[in-house]
Formats: C-alpha cells, sequence, structure tokens
C-alpha cells in the first residue's frame, strides 16, 4: 500500500513537471515571436521614414547628380536610387526615380517610384 502510494506521488510529480515544462517552452516562444514581430515593425517603419526622406529630396532639389548620389547615414539599411527618365507621347521628358531602401539583416524591402 505504501509502495503504491509512493509511486502515484512519483508519477503526479513527473506528470506536473512535464505540463509545467511544456507550458514554460510555450510562453518563452510566444515572447520570442512577438519580439521579433515588434523588432520588424520597427524596421519597416524606419524605412519608411528613410523613403520620405528621398522623397523630399526629390521634389525638393532640381540637381540630377545631387539627388542620385543622396545616400541614407543609417548602417541597419542598404538603399539604392535609379533615374529611370522617359519620353510621353507628348516627346517630353519625364523624370522618373525608383528607390529601393532594405533592411541588411531581415526581409525587409520597400520599393517606390517617384515621378518629377
Amino acid at each position: 500500500m505504501i509502495h503504491m502510494k509512493r509511486g502515484y506521488l512519483l508519477f503526479s510529480v513527473i506528470i506536473l513537471l512535464i505540463l509545467f515544462g511544456y507550458y514554460s517552452i510555450k510562453i518563452v516562444q510566444n515572447h520570442i515571436f512577438h519580439s521579433n514581430i515588434d523588432k520588424l515593425k520597427y524596421l519597416e517603419i524606419q524605412s519608411l521614414i528613410h523613403l520620405k526622406k528621398y522623397e523630399i529630396i526629390i521634389y525638393s532639389k532640381n540637381d540630377k547628380n545631387a539627388i542620385l548620389n543622396y545616400t541614407i547615414n543609417d548602417q541597419r539599411f542598404q538603399s539604392s536610387i535609379k533615374s529611370c527618365d522617359f519620353a510621353n507621347e507628348n516627346n517630353t521628358t519625364t523624370e522618373k526615380y525608383c528607390v529601393v531602401i532594405k533592411a541588411k539583416n531581415e526581409p525587409i524591402r520597400i520599393y517606390k517610384e517617384f515621378t518629377k
């Protein structure tokens, strides 16, 4: 009778340890997942801010070289700007700039075209 009580108690303790271990792992995984999402949201917002800076530069400057040589001063992002001039049906040339901003270590990439 005493051996059965000890066996039942040992079995109950093992089951409780397994349950608490399982739920603690789930809680830690959930916390890591949410912190990663917050980091990606932050990087996306930061890249949108850089894109807005490019927009201001493109529409405020008339020097094409100054626009094409502008770079962001942030080590977490890579940016590139290209001129894609094209002729309209009126044979007038329209300036078009293609801007790409991407995070170096994360899957964040934003592309936008600006027509001047």
